[in-house]
């Protein structure tokens, strides 16, 4: 007759039966519940699952731990079920904006700025708005080609009797020529010949003058004036007979 080991029966201090189990095999669908009081002598190696279904690319781990210090993760950051890259950028937000720091293209109509989609800023106070950018007009920068378009207003430029002062004039001479760098300009004077008319002449370049198309015809007082509404930067006078003349040209 055979004999059997005590270690076939081996109890423990409850004298309950142990039993050692070198594998078990459980057919789909079977499920095997274990305890173990110290989890360092309970080592398994499956698949977790979640929702039924092991944890993979497609079913990622869903984690929660209400102290931040305690929870580390290595894993794909998704933002509406699609992970954050270039083209699903991560939104953030906070309130307070000195803690909030990222490193990350910022973008305008869902576009990175650029020197083609260049950022549109506002500030309600200019003293606290700085920006060390390229000025552009219609979409261009400015450059010697596309120039900044300005008014100037600086009021009446001219003094008393600039283009004459009591002088003697005859048949084709001219004024003294004056800087007037202008659009509008007020001619007026007095003058001893009231027969022939005072032609208006200006230049761009203080070298080549060109009469206007109207000039000035003295009344019998010899007192006139002419108003003149067009860009020049050098203006004088032409008269067409002898007399003595004070004339002055105020622009603006």
């Amino acid at each position: 007759m055979s004999r059997i080991s005590s270690r076939s029966f081996a109890v423990n201090s409850d004298l309950q039966q142990q039993i050692e189990v070198s594998s078990i095999s459980l057919s789909g669908g079977d499920s095997m519940t274990v305890s173990q009081a110290t989890h360092d002598n309970l080592n398994c190696n499956a698949n977790i699952q979640q929702g039924d279904s092991d944890v993979g690319v497609s079913n990622k781990l869903y984690v929660q731990n209400d102290t931040a210090g305690d929870l580390k993760a290595d894993a794909n950051i998704q933002q509406g079920g699609a992970d954050v890259d270039s083209l699903n950028k991560l939104h953030t937000q906070s309130t307070a904006a000195d803690e909030f720091l990222v490193n990350a293209n910022m973008q305008q109509g869902d576009v990175d700025v650029d020197g083609l989609n260049k950022l549109h800023v506002q500030s309600d106070q200019r003293g606290m708005f700085l920006v060390d950018a390229t000025l552009q007009i219609a979409g261009s920068d400015v450059s010697a080609s596309n120039k900044v378009p300005v008014e100037l207003s600086t009021g009446v430029s001219g003094t008393q009797a600039n283009l004459n002062s009591a002088s003697s004039v005859t048949n084709g001479t001219f004024s003294t020529a004056v800087n007037v760098n202008a659009r509008v300009h007020n001619i007026f004077g007095n003058t001893t010949d009231v027969v022939n008319e005072i032609q208006i002449h200006v230049s761009e370049d203080n070298t080549n003058y060109y009469p206007l198309d109207y000039s000035i015809f003295p009344p019998s007082s010899g007192n006139f004036q002419q108003t003149v509404d067009a860009p020049a930067k050098y203006l004088k006078l032409k008269y067409l007979g002898t007399a003595t003349v004070t004339a002055t040209v105020l622009s603006s």
